[in-house]
């Protein structure tokens, strides 16, 4: 869990209508790329009381190995190109 508490007040903040306060301690979930200030998102190295779970990278490799095998990774067209 990382806690972050920079400011002094506890006036809720919204974000997607709902408050968070910058006085309470809140746990989040990131890859090992960010937990360690990938793109200068340095905040989360400032966490405290962390949990270590298993490298990204190796915790997909489990999951696409419990697939039904062959596993199929077909394009889903989620992505498409702006003119």
């Amino acid at each position: 869990m990382a806690q972050f508490s920079k400011k002094p007040w506890s006036v809720p903040y919204y974000r997607w209508s709902v408050p968070y306060y910058t006085t309470a301690s809140y746990s989040v979930t990131v890859n090992s790329f960010m937990a360690g200030g990938g793109d200068n998102f340095s905040v989360l190295t400032e966490g405290t009381d962390l949990v270590i779970g298993p490298v990204d990278l190796d915790a997909l490799i489990v999951h696409i190995e419990n697939l039904p095998q062959p596993f199929d990774a077909a394009p889903e067209g989620r992505i498409s190109v702006a003119p």
